[in-house]
C-alpha cells in the first residue's frame, strides 16, 4: 500500500482507510486498496504542474499517513523481500491499462500523468530494490474492531 500509494502520489491515506481482513481463522491479511481521489495530480492545479516539468514526480510529493512526503514513507517498507517483475515492461503495462482514462483528460494533464507515474514507479521500485537491507522497521499498533455479531 505505501508503495503503490507513492507511485500514483496519493496524498489521502489515512488510517480511517487502511483496511484488513480476518478469516474464519483469525489469519489476518491485506483488503483491497480504497480511496485513492486525490491521486495522480488531481488536486494540483494544471499550472502548477506545468512549472514542475520534468521535476513533477519529485516536486509533487505530498503524504499523509506516517510522513509528510511518500519519499520519506518508502522508507519503511521492510517486508518486499524481492520484485519478480522487470520495472520497464510493468511501466508499459501500467500506461496501457490506464489509457482509456487519460483520454477523458485534457492532453497536457494527460501527459503529464504519464511522466509522473513512469517516473515515480522507477524510483520507488528501484530505492526498494537497492535500499531493502537499509530500511527501517515499522512498528505500528493498529487495533483490530471486533465485528459485531447481532
Amino acid at each position: 500500500m505505501i508503495l503503490f500509494d507513492a507511485i500514483i502520489g496519493n496524498k489521502d491515506r489515512h488510517y480511517g482507510n487502511v483496511h484488513v481482513l480476518r478469516d474464519k481463522d483469525g489469519v489476518i491479511s491485506g483488503a483491497p486498496l480504497i480511496d485513492h481521489g486525490d491521486s495522480l495530480c488531481a488536486s494540483t492545479a494544471l499550472l502548477a504542474l506545468k512549472l514542475a516539468g520534468d521535476k513533477v514526480g519529485d516536486k509533487i510529493d505530498e503524504a499523509s499517513t506516517m510522513a509528510y512526503t511518500h519519499d520519506e514513507q518508502v522508507k519503511y517498507i521492510s517486508t518486499i523481500t524481492t520484485i519478480s517483475y522487470n520495472v520497464v515492461s510493468k511501466t508499459i503495462q501500467i500506461l496501457n491499462d490506464i489509457e482509456p482514462t487519460l483520454k477523458l483528460l485534457p492532453k497536457s494533464r494527460a501527459f503529464i500523468i504519464k511522466n509522473y507515474i513512469t517516473y515515480r514507479l522507477h524510483k520507488y521500485i528501484d530505492y526498494v530494490k537497492n535500499n531493502r537491507h537499509e530500511m527501517e522497521p515499522l512498528d505500528i499498533d493498529v487495533p483490530i474492531k471486533e465485528k459485531e455479531h447481532t
